[in-house]
């Protein structure tokens, strides 16, 4: 409690001030008195006067002492406040005191004033040391793994599961709190017989300890110890069990070396010991001047594996780390205690001539105030995890350096190979242009030419397929598709005439893309083309393009009435280079080889459905904003 009380008052009637002045003088109370008598006043001097208390007149003129109630809980500013009035119901006395208020004073009764100005100021110091508690619990309890629960046995509901649960049965606390028959399946055949036993004594108000395995969703059978604190009612009914439950699958395991206990959940260093004796983190424990206060026994192993020193209480935390890194320790400090979290990983040397990886994690424990009261420290080894990371990059490296080599020479191949192929070109015309009088050099010299020229448009191709794949850096830029699909067909123009082709559009809304433009005109030139090319001699062609979004993806589907395409003999090979299935329509197998490229340069994916004798449809998925073409 302050040594000076700051008492705000909201009363318009300056005799019942000085009579509520009077009173607590008489009490001998040491305080300071702020009087208003109107809203603005009153909002004013929450925000500057910070009052320790606050005693409110029930009707103003311009405003009451609810609202009045309202404005100081919406401030931030968690302080008492005590209704002053002439007359009230005792309904309202009551709606007041769940509303918030801490108590409620008849001006005919102000000698109750100063005690119910003490005990609210002290009632209000018990609730707010009692937070503080919770939450610097609820915070280093945020850092282990066992999973603390409460469950409603009237109604068969869990009130609430902490987080670690996922990790303890596989489970999240969200599919925990829809479905409370997940206890039911979690429980082992072979500890079924627990449960009825456990509720005989949870009937009888008996706090349990026990042992028991699982079905973890992932994991199959596991081991877990729990303990239940249950809640009877004044009838004797079991209404609410409260526990905890950490994963002892380990210990379990080697149970004939450890032999360890049963362990308790205790409070205060009892509890925290419990914690951190049972994790596969170190734990250190600081206080606000870097001192050593708790640790754990992983925590002592590896310090003297790593730092070759044993911890000690009360010892500084910079005793085990060299001198060059003290100025990074402390500069981790100051950002603890300005409010962050530091991660990081290092690696350190072992005595006996190798290095461990460690994943690092400093934590500011702070009241509510904002003041540093200590730091937590853990760190996990990962070793094995960095040294798979390690092999997947080098991997990664090589590959990327290997496809770097191929394109390379398939570069130079494609491009090297032009000018001596364009001067074959050129003297085969050269030869056809003379005169042979044997007619098979004729046919050999037409034959080298129709093979060169074929050569010239593979290496045309090739040099296609390789711009496909470099021009990554092309404008990402808004793409409307009806005006798209207006200049594909203005530019097939002449084709879609001779064919009697049509060509229609159902957008669903989906109007624009975010995309290379370059390449979304080239997918969708090409499967009109398609469309249209491989039509039934019977039919018009008929082409319908459609769209529609799901999440933060567009699908685009184009649907002819064309011939078909027989998937179960040409399916694996429909999007290959140079691959053609049907030869009465010229072509040379490029285009959907083109299409599947740009469509993956988009970081999209095509697929397609179709029947022989009825048509196709081909669907391209492609993230509705592209930002970096792959």
């Amino acid at each position: 409690m302050p040594a000076t009380i700051k008492i705000l008052h909201l009363e318009d009637m300056p005799t019942d001030a000085i009579l509520v002045r009077y009173a607590l003088e008489k009490a001998k109370l040491n305080f300071e008195k702020l009087d208003v008598d109107s809203k603005e006043a009153y909002v004013a001097a929450i925000q500057d006067f910070k009052p320790d208390i606050v005693l409110s007149d029930h009707s103003l003129p311009s405003f009451n002492s609810t609202e009045a109630l309202h404005i100081l809980q919406k401030s931030g500013l968690d302080v008492p406040f005590i209704l002053i009035t002439a007359t009230i119901s005792e309904e309202f006395a009551v709606n007041s005191m769940q509303m918030g208020a801490a108590d409620y004073i008849l001006k005919d009764r102000l000698q109750r004033l100063p005690n119910a100005v003490l005990n609210a100021l002290e009632k209000f110091r018990i609730d707010a040391e009692r937070k503080k508690a919770f939450n610097e619990l609820n915070r280093l309890f945020n850092t282990i793994d066992e999973v603390f629960f409460s469950r409603d046995m009237v109604n068969n509901r869990l009130i609430q599961i902490s987080p670690a649960c996922k990790k303890m049965y596989g489970y999240t606390s969200e599919e925990f709190l829809e479905d409370p028959e997940i206890w039911s399946r979690l429980t082992h055949p072979d500890s079924a017989g627990l449960r009825v036993q456990n509720f005989e004594k949870f009937n009888k108000g008996e706090t349990v300890t026990f042992q028991y395995k699982i079905i973890h969703r992932d994991k199959g059978a596991c081991w877990a110890e729990s303990k239940i604190i249950p809640t009877l009612d004044e009838n004797g009914i079991l209404v609410r069990i409260d526990g905890v439950t950490r994963d002892i699958t380990d210990r379990k395991n080697a149970e004939e070396k450890l032999r360890l206990d049963e362990l308790a959940l205790l409070q205060s260093e009892a509890n925290l010991r419990s914690v951190f004796e049972n994790t596969d983190l170190c734990i250190v424990l600081f206080d606000s001047n870097l001192k050593i206060v708790s640790y754990n026994t992983n925590a002592l192993n590896q310090s003297v594996r790593v730092f070759g020193k044993k911890l000690g209480t009360g010892n500084s935390a910079l005793n085990y780390f060299p001198k060059d890194q003290w100025p990074a320790i402390r500069g981790i400090i100051e950002k603890i205690k300005g409010g962050e979290t530091v991660d990081y990983e290092t690696i350190y040397k072992i005595k006996d001539g190798g290095n461990d990886w460690f994943d690092v994690r400093w934590v500011g424990i702070f009241n509510d105030e904002g003041e540093n009261l200590g730091i937590i420290l853990t760190l996990k080894n990962i070793t094995e995890k960095k040294n798979a990371d390690l092999d997947r990059e080098k991997m990664t490296a090589d590959l990327l350096k290997r496809n770097q080599d191929l394109e390379q020479f398939t570069y130079i191949i494609s491009h090297n190979l032009r000018a001596p192929v364009a001067n074959i070109i050129g003297l085969a015309d050269i030869l056809g242009c003379y005169a042979h009088p044997d007619e098979e050099c004729e046919d050999a010299i037409n034959a080298l030419s129709k093979a060169v020229t074929h050569l010239d448009h593979v290496i045309l191709d090739l040099n296609a397929i390789l711009q496909t794949g470099q021009e990554v850096s092309q404008k990402i830029e808004v793409v409307s598709l009806p005006l798209l699909v207006d200049e594909v067909i203005a530019e097939l123009g002449s084709i879609i005439d001779k064919n009697h082709a049509s060509i229609n559009c159902e957008f669903n809304g989906i109007l624009e893309i975010t995309t290379i433009k370059a390449y979304l005109y080239s997918i969708f030139h090409n499967l009109v083309v398609n469309g249209i090319k491989y039509r039934r001699s019977e039919e018009d062609p008929r082409i319908m393009i459609k769209t529609c979004q799901k999440a933060d993806k567009i699908f685009i589907r184009f649907i002819d009435n064309g011939k078909g395409i027989d998937l179960e003999r040409f399916g694996q090979h429909l999007f290959g280079l140079y691959k053609r299935f049907d030869f009465s329509v010229e072509g040379k197998g490029m285009g959907l080889f083109m299409v599947k490229m740009q469509v993956e340069a988009l970081s999209g994916v095509i697929s397609v459905k179709s029947q022989p004798g009825i048509g196709s449809e081909f669907l391209v998925e492609l993230p509705l904003q592209v930002l970096t073409a792959e």
